[in-house]
């Protein structure tokens, strides 16, 4: 079944990911994390479409979206280290990717991270890993 979407593509490469998932379960969700679920987990979310400006109409030139990954401040592997792990494991798995997912050829190029505030409720670390993406 082809993705639906690119972002379901991303969701699919960071689910078949050993190394992601062995760090973060399945805790990897759209948009934002469940209440019932908690840290580590990594959330995926669309930023933009960006546009190419052409002599006669715009083109659709690829997309932003990013992770924002999380680990719990109490974990005993230690909180921070832990939300360092996962955005690696991530960073490795989609800085450089050129492939196929489901049918669909995609080619994602890692922009930025940075650390972001430390999340009040509940508390946890926060990571935020920028990405662009071209449907090939």
């Amino acid at each position: 079944m082809p993705a639906k979407n690119h972002m379901e593509a991303v969701y699919k490469l960071l689910r078949d990911d050993t190394e992601v998932v062995a760090l973060v379960a399945m805790n990897i969700f759209p948009g934002t994390i469940p209440q019932k679920n908690g840290y580590p987990a990594i959330v995926y979310s669309q930023l933009n479409e960006d546009m190419q400006e052409t002599k006669d109409v715009p083109i659709p030139n690829g997309h932003r979206f990013t992770l924002e990954i999380y680990a719990d401040l109490d974990d005993a592997a230690g909180g921070y280290p832990k939300a360092q792990s996962i955005a690696k494991a991530a960073k490795n798995l989609l800085q450089w990717y050129t492939g196929v997912v489901d049918g669909s050829s995609y080619r994602i190029r890692f922009q930025d991270q940075t650390d972001a505030p430390l999340e009040e409720s509940p508390e946890a670390f926060k990571i935020v890993q920028d990405y662009s993406l071209r449907v090939l």
